[in-house]
């Protein structure tokens, strides 16, 4: 009973340290203040850690400024620009070494939203409202995506590191 008393703790502080450094940064794009808040509930309830903007020109400044955002949770129906313009726009900006996650969020769903998403390799589709298991189900599919990207990542960088040795290699020879 004493050990039990004393594992729960030192468990309980060791997870929670390593929470922060495996757990992505979720950001919520939607310009609807209740669906932001909603969101920001079921996210915190999951543990995760968020930031919710009303707005794409937000997110982008959030995006650019805070490495830590790994997944962007957007409403297909931004005012101004679009989920889809949006991703677009943050992936150029923070570049290929740096893989996001998207998932599109709507409240009219459309062949036209399921295309697009699919085009813009949204990790996932959902509609409003959200429940508990669609979010949950939504960031393991994301942080999948993440996994995938960096790993393709990864594999490029030891190819392109493969291919640098064997060019140096080569001059060795030759000198």
């Amino acid at each position: 009973m004493a050990s039990q008393a004393l594992a729960s703790p030192l468990t309980t502080n060791a997870i929670a340290a390593l929470a922060p450094s495996q757990i992505p940064t979720v950001l919520v794009v939607d310009g609807d203040r209740e669906s932001v808040e909603h969101c920001a509930r079921m996210l915190g309830d999951l543990s995760y850690p968020h930031i919710g903007v009303p707005s794409a020109r937000e997110a982008l400044e959030f995006l650019v400024h805070d490495p830590s955002i790994e997944i962007v949770v957007a409403c297909a129906h931004l005012p101004m620009v679009d989920a889809f313009m949006l991703i677009e726009e943050a992936r150029a900006r923070v570049g290929p070494a740096r893989p996001l996650a998207f998932v599109a969020m709507t409240d009219r769903l459309t062949a036209e939203i399921a295309v697009r998403s699919l085009h813009f390799e949204a990790a996932d589709l959902l509609c409003k409202p959200l429940g508990f298991e669609e979010w949950s189900l939504a960031l393991r599919r994301a942080g999948r995506y993440l996994g995938a990207r960096r790993k393709s990542g990864d594999d490029a960088t030891l190819s392109n590191f493969g291919q640098q040795l064997g060019q140096l290699m080569a001059m060795l020879e030759t000198t």
